[in-house]
């Protein structure tokens, strides 16, 4: 493992323990600082490496969790910026066919379904209900490319499932309590696989 690849590990550990610890203080503040800045150490690590779509897609999706994590406002801004975030990773899959939009868009037809018949078909919902579907197809399709990428984005769907539970009306306690916790034990080691993935010569790194 390259020297500047094992600072960027051993940080982003550090990082992580830290603010978990933090939420288990209910130092809100500090945890929330601390996420950030693993946040914006893997859009830097994807920056040093290679500068392209996946670079972008971290670099967007730190902007959205400026306005979801830390001023917590313009929130259809910030599930807006996902939706780029997915496209631009399903740019660097590069394997979508005239089947796979096809799959893309009926999901979100059934989301925003289900939406309607849950009665929270909000215009936040609805753009959120645009998000996951692209999300879900596009772990499904970096399976087989790149398998870093697929277990980032499998973590990243783990992250989303609890963010819906935690929004969720009338979710038991154990469940709701488990979601809060369990969306950033997910979420930040998914955005660390993912820049991970721009390494072209991990011999370099």
């Amino acid at each position: 493992m390259g020297r500047i690849r094992r600072r960027f590990l051993t940080t982003e550990l550090c990082l992580y323990v830290g603010f978990l610890l933090a939420d288990a203080r209910c130092l809100y503040g500090l945890g929330t600082a601390l996420k950030y800045v693993g946040i914006l150490l893997c859009v830097a690590y994807a920056f040093s490496n290679a500068p392209h779509a996946v670079f972008a897609a971290l670099f967007l999706t730190a902007a959205a969790d400026l306005f979801l994590l830390v001023l917590n406002c313009w929130l259809a801004l910030g599930v807006t910026l996902f939706i780029a975030v997915q496209a631009l990773y399903a740019i660097h899959i590069a394997r979508d066919t005239r089947r796979t939009y096809e799959i893309r868009a009926a999901l979100v037809l059934a989301f925003w379904i289900v939406l309607w018949c849950l009665g929270i078909c909000t215009s936040l919902n609805m753009l959120a209900g645009i998000y996951f579907p692209q999300l879900l197809c596009n772990a499904a399709l970096s399976r087989k490319t790149d398998k870093c990428l697929a277990l980032g984005l499998a973590l990243f769907i783990a992250c989303d499932i609890c963010v819906g539970l935690w929004n969720l009306p009338a979710v038991p306690e154990p469940f709701h309590g488990f979601a809060g916790t369990g969306m950033w034990v997910f979420y930040f080691p998914s955005q660390v696989l993912i820049a991970l993935t721009t390494v072209e010569n991990p011999e370099k790194s």
